[in-house]
């Protein structure tokens, strides 16, 4: 008994019982998680039990997409937000810290949110586009980029790839023959538009190493997922 009430103050507190809306409405093509975000199961290989399934609030030893270091360290980062919030995700995939992370942000009560996404892989950019549609954003609004990271603005080489197994392709910085010419682009260059000022802006920064203004480990990949 005193589990399950801290479990249903926790979604009060994180989800707003948001949640609630997918009880009772949900479909095996999404699963969904206690923000109250749905993602599509087609996006990588999951398990049949994950159609439809709804994801709690991360518990040590229970099974999840993310490891609850990587929530940690985004509800941290949308906890000590104030106003506004600028959110990068550098090799975004189809973009679920930028979801998750306007998601918490608006059961905050923050709604000047800006979504920046960077991603090398053509059919990646169009899952995040779709992931956008799918939880009420527009993504003509936001900033998502196909494209590369780098220190310094230039060139970046990426190959073809199976989209739905790989999610950590990493860009080239030299000319490599057989793979498709991107734009590299610097941080300043991406926050350019989007300076902080006086602690009163808050910018979150996820990757591939999943940084959420403080460095998580490294995401332990969605083969760790087992039935609960």
């Amino acid at each position: 008994m005193l589990a399950a009430m801290r479990r249903w103050a926790q979604y009060l507190y994180y989800g707003r019982l948001s949640v609630l809306k997918w009880l009772f409405h949900r479909t095996p093509e999404f699963y969904y998680d206690f923000l109250g975000v749905r993602t599509r199961v087609s996006y990588v290989p999951l398990p049949t039990w994950a159609e439809g399934h709804l994801f709690g609030i991360p518990e040590a030893g229970k099974p999840f997409l993310h490891t609850r270091e990587e929530w940690i360290g985004l509800l941290t980062a949308i906890k000590e937000a104030d106003k506004r919030m600028v959110v990068v995700e550098l090799g975004a995939g189809w973009g679920p810290w930028l979801v998750a992370a306007h998601a918490a942000a608006r059961h905050r009560g923050i709604y000047d949110i800006h979504l920046i996404g960077v991603e090398g892989s053509k059919e990646h950019v169009g899952s995040m586009r779709q992931h956008f549609i799918d939880n009420g954003i527009d993504p003509e609004s936001q900033t998502l980029i196909h494209g590369a990271v780098g220190p310094r603005d230039g060139t970046a080489w990426f190959p073809d790839i199976e989209p739905r197994t790989n999610w950590g392709q990493p860009a080239h910085y030299h000319p490599t023959p057989n793979m498709n010419t991107l734009d590299c682009l610097s941080l300043p260059t991406l926050l350019q538009n989007h300076p902080r000022h006086s602690g009163r802006r808050k910018r979150g920064l996820v990757g591939r190493h999943r940084y959420a203004r403080r460095q998580g480990p490294p995401h332990r990949g969605r083969d760790a997922l087992t039935r609960p």
